[in-house]
């Protein structure tokens, strides 16, 4: 093998290899925000609103039409009139007033459009929330990876005591058997975290948009910080800020407009309309090859078979449905920010008190080892005793992990942000 080919084949295994990148949980947000399409989706529903908003307010400019064509006369009774006719014609429609139903109309769109603006706002807030719940899980995972590695080399010391004893002849088989059965299940579990480790940074890749090629590597630490909001004030941040209910109540707002078009829609109208041109014979009033007419005109409906009272039926009941709608949803979020505040307080004491065992499972531990190695205690106290210490290291990760989701969920909840 020449050197061009050892440079080569160097250079492909070099290409290969993926460049680890540090993230920060600030990063991910930014490059979530910077490249997520759900920001993008909203603002389209922007335009398609203002679209609507101009379709609307086309009502308050005139139309023009024009008409060309050719036409037959023909009469039996009055052959004198048979005769070819061109037609070329200009014609005007105006409406003058309707009574507001065009305002309203347009009053109802932009309440919808003002509140898709704020929603608008908020997907960069709800990326946000979406990401700190992944990232405290892969943090958490990856903790409790580390506590297990760590374990295994513990366990190891723990092994090489035990077959001390067993060949000074103080202990049996059965104690080294469980330290090796140990030493199995904590590779097991080894196995186990670092699946669910790249599944968590899979799921983080999905919302940032990163490829599937790009290692990850977290940058943080699980942390537990007190919260001081008081329970009255989250509620009243949600039923200020909440994008559900803020949503809910701009629709039916929306609708009371919509239903005082729908009832302009059974009043007079007052047009005005013209025509000029070479007009339809039937449209001729003189001999003359030009002529036009135009008018003011007031249209009054009379009878359309109910289809303007059914529509302002149909905007009644719409109306009922999101009144009652709006009420149900004050009440619900009420009920889930008192119950995420009480969740997350739950949590937080969970982890006070995690601590403390921690710390009292780490001196009980000591005192079996101690006793271990002067006969007292057996290997299995000995095992039991670690195991204890590690379980109450672990929920104290896991209940700090839930705090923090717990936190990011009441977020979401209320709307408000917490530092």
């Amino acid at each position: 093998m020449n050197n061009l080919t050892l440079l080569f084949i160097v250079f492909i295994s070099f290409s290969e290899l993926t460049i680890a990148k540090e993230y920060t949980l600030k990063d991910l947000i930014s490059i979530a925000q910077e490249k997520g399409i759900d920001s993008e989706i909203q603002k389209a529903k922007v335009l398609e609103i203002e679209a609507q908003i101009d379709q609307s307010k086309s009502d308050y400019y005139p139309k023009f039409s024009g008409t060309i064509g050719a036409e037959r006369v023909e009469s039996r009774s009055e052959p004198q009139i048979n005769d070819d006719n061109f037609v070329a014609e200009l014609n005007l429609d105006y409406n003058l007033y309707k009574f507001g139903g065009t305002s309203d109309r347009v009053k109802a769109l932009k309440t919808l459009k003002a509140e898709q603006i704020k929603s608008a706002n908020y997907s960069n807030k709800k990326i946000e929330i979406q990401i700190k719940r992944e990232f405290y899980e892969a943090l958490y995972i990856r903790e409790i990876l580390e506590m297990t590695k760590s374990e295994l080399k513990y366990n190891a010391t723990l092994k090489k005591q035990v077959k001390n004893r067993k060949s000074a002849g103080l202990v049996g088989n059965a104690d080294v058997l469980e330290i090796e059965m140990r030493e199995a299940t904590l590779k097991n579990k080894v196995i186990e975290l670092e699946e669910e480790l790249k599944h968590a940074k899979d799921r983080i890749r999905k919302l940032t948009f990163l490829s599937h090629g790009q290692e990850i590597i977290l940058k943080g630490e699980i942390q537990h910080e007190h919260f001081d909001a008081k329970e009255h004030e989250l509620v009243e941040a949600a039923m200020l800020k909440n994008r559900e209910l803020a949503q809910n109540k701009a629709k039916l707002t929306s609708l009371k407009y919509e239903l005082d078009s729908s009832k302009m829609a059974r009043l007079p109208e007052l047009n005005i309309r013209g025509q000029y041109g070479k007009l339809k014979a039937y449209q001729r009033l003189t001999s003359d090859s030009v002529e036009g007419v135009i008018g003011i005109y007031v249209d009054i409906p009379l009878f359309d078979g109910g289809t303007k009272s059914s529509g302002v039926e149909l905007y009644k009941a719409r109306l009922a449905q999101q009144q009652m709608l709006v009420k149900k949803n004050s009440l619900e979020l009420e009920i889930n920010v008192a119950h995420s505040y009480e969740k997350m307080m739950s949590i937080h004491k969970q982890v006070d008190l995690g601590e403390i065992n921690v710390k009292r499972s780490e001196v009980y531990f000591k005192n079996v080892l101690s006793e271990y190695r002067r006969g007292v205690k057996n290997s299995i106290d000995l095992v039991s005793a670690r195991d204890r210490l590690i379980n109450f290291k672990d929920e104290l990760i896991l209940h700090k992990m839930k705090f923090l989701v717990a936190k990011a969920n009441l977020e979401e909840v209320t709307g408000a942000s917490f530092k």
